[in-house]
């Protein structure tokens, strides 16, 4: 098995922690390049990391970056992570976590506060990832979570009724996350 998880870190917070904690495993890795921490915030770090790099690369140029080698173990263990907490299928499981990692890596690139403010992004990824893996669905982000959903909904599709839903729920989520980064400040 490609895990092996000491504590219940998928958030960095102690009440988080506590709360995972019913969630939590432990089982031994046998590929070395897969941290030993949670699967979903490893590949989550890696995934912000990338799209850091990617920012960078597309403002200055150079060489474009490429995936850690740990990817491929990054994703397995964190789509048996999803499994095993959601009791999802596999390909399920894999959608879920696509989409949160997608979640990630789009409000790194459309959100200056995700950007800039770490305790907001720290914050906000612990969002993404306790809607993500459904272990909790009655968040302060709700909105931005259920827009993000209708805005996957459309997929690729040309057509022009989809095109302008995809960007109408883009814009909700975008303006969900905006209201949530500004409640977040004031409390």
């Amino acid at each position: 098995m490609l895990r092996h998880w000491d504590c219940p870190t998928i958030l960095d917070d102690e009440e988080a922690a506590m709360e995972f904690s019913g969630a939590n495993q432990r089982e031994e890795s046998i590929e070395p390049d897969v941290p030993r921490r949670e699967p979903h915030r490893a590949l989550a770090e890696a995934v912000l990391s990338n799209a850091a790099e990617q920012a960078e690369w597309l403002a200055d140029g150079g060489t474009e970056p490429k995936l850690p080698d740990a990817w491929s173990g990054l994703w397995q263990a964190a789509v048996q992570r999803q499994m095993d907490l959601s009791g999802q299928a596999e390909p399920v499981a894999s959608q879920a976590v696509s989409s949160t990692m997608s979640q990630l890596a789009t409000l790194y690139h459309e959100a200056a506060w995700f950007r800039t403010d770490d305790d907001l992004r720290r914050r906000a990824t612990n969002e993404v990832l306790f809607y993500g893996t459904e272990l909790r669905t009655k968040l302060r982000s709700q909105s931005a979570q259920e827009a993000w959903q209708r805005r996957s909904a459309y997929g690729l599709s040309a057509s022009s009724s989809a095109v302008r839903a995809r960007v109408t729920a883009n814009d909700d989520w975008l303006a969900g996350w905006q209201a949530w980064a500004a409640a977040q400040q004031t409390s």
